[in-house]
C-alpha cells in the first residue's frame, strides 16, 4: 500500500535509508534535510518524524 509523503518527509526518509544504521541528530538531519541557511529548529524534525 502506498504511503503519502510531504517533500521533507520524503527526504527524511531517503536519508535514513542511504545511511542504515547510522545515527543522526536532530539538528543534522534538519540542515541536511533544510540547508544550513533555514530559518527553524530541529523541533521541526520531531514534527515530520512522528507523521
Amino acid at each position: 500500500m502506498p504511503i503519502a509523503l510531504t517533500k521533507r518527509e520524503y527526504d527524511i526518509v531517503e536519508l535514513l535509508a542511504l545511511h542504515p544504521g547510522q545515527v543522526f541528530s536532530r539538528e543534522h538531519i534538519y540542515e541536511r534535510v533544510w540547508g544550513y541557511d533555514s530559518e527553524g529548529d530541529s523541533a521541526t524534525v520531531v514534527e515530520h518524524i512522528k507523521k
